[in-house]
């Protein structure tokens, strides 16, 4: 298997994993603590650079990403948000 294949059957699985996950009532709401309790304890500079590393984003988006991720409601309120565009992307040829 080519890395170009890898990369695409990983990502068609990842949103099959999302969309069953999504359909849990709550979900966003679960989805959201236990994100906060992955990253409770690490600090906001840690989480930066790892983000900065693996992501290999600029700093200016590793920093909002790491604020973001670390926020009050914020992976919940993506979560929230995300479930509607990803049932409506059902009929997308790519992800099927």
């Amino acid at each position: 298997m080519i890395p170009s294949q890898r990369h695409s059957l990983t990502c068609v699985l990842t949103y099959h994993l999302l969309q069953t996950l999504l359909k849990i009532p709550y979900a966003a709401l679960i989805g959201g603590a236990v994100i906060k309790s992955l990253f409770f304890l690490v600090p906001t500079a840690a989480l930066y650079n790892i983000i900065r590393l693996v992501m290999r984003f600029p700093e200016h988006a590793a920093r909002t990403t790491a604020n973001f991720i670390k926020s009050r409601m914020g992976v919940r309120q993506l979560l929230y948000v995300t479930r509607p565009s990803l049932f409506a992307q059902t009929s997308n040829s790519s992800f099927s």
